[in-house]
């Protein structure tokens, strides 16, 4: 019995001694474990936000590059680095009828054939032909034409400003009823698209154009004004 309570003894002591140094280390098992929980959920928090930072990110970039866009675009629209491109460009021509133009038909073009200005920058075929009459764009944008006519003596006959082959506008010279020598005029402002035409076309059969007396009396002049952007749709 004595024995017996000795043997009883001895295990509470040493269960206690055990206990007492394995305890701790348990303790210390649960809250590395609890430790590593939070981590993990901290990493995969880490993680989602490292996902949305990235696509913010790449929203950025690509709302960067709109902006970079807008701005090139707004750039050109302004006349920046097209302007820049074409500075010094410069298109324009003046031309009179130099012998009167005699008999003209129904539907010829009026040749204005004594050319005393005709300026191409771009040294291209463009611009104006005193063979045909006929002026053609070399550049794209907007320009400005004026032609003036004075029938023969007695003569009455209409001319049209025509664009390709639409009329812009109408001249008519009354030369019966006194009005001899009669003359008249038209300015016309259009878009143009490179190659397009702008010429004179005479729309009564059998009539005649004065001359050069002194100075040019028909003529027929353009200018470019403003170069267009190619972005920019023309219209005209």
């Amino acid at each position: 019995m004595k024995f017996s309570f000795c043997i009883i003894i001895f295990g509470c002591v040493t269960y206690g001694v055990v206990a007492k140094a394995i305890l701790p280390e348990m303790v210390k098992v649960d809250e590395i474990r609890v430790i590593t929980e939070r981590l993990a959920k901290v990493e995969g928090k880490l993680t989602k936000v490292e996902g949305e930072l990235t696509k913010v990110e790449g929203e950025l970039t690509e709302v960067r590059g709109e902006l970079k866009h807008e701005k090139e675009r707004n750039a050109r629209l302004n006349h920046g680095v097209e302007r820049r491109s074409y500075e010094g460009e410069a298109v324009a021509f003046y031309a009179v009828i130099g012998t009167a133009a005699e008999h003209m038909g129904q539907g010829q073009t009026v040749v204005f054939d004594r050319v005393l200005t005709n300026i191409d920058s771009t040294n291209s075929l463009g611009g104006y032909s005193a063979t045909t009459g006929v002026f053609t764009a070399p550049l794209s944008g907007v320009y400005v034409f004026s032609c003036t006519i004075m029938a023969v003596d007695a003569h009455s006959t209409h001319v049209t400003l025509q664009k390709n082959n639409d009329p812009l506008s109408m001249i008519f010279v009354n030369g019966v009823n006194g009005h001899v020598w009669d003359a008249a005029s038209s300015t016309v402002t259009v878009a143009l698209t490179k190659g397009d035409t702008v010429y004179v076309k005479h729309i009564d059969n059998d009539h005649s154009l004065a001359g050069v007396y002194i100075a040019g009396q028909s003529t027929f002049t353009g200018f470019l004004l403003q170069v267009q952007n190619d972005e920019v749709q023309v219209v005209g």
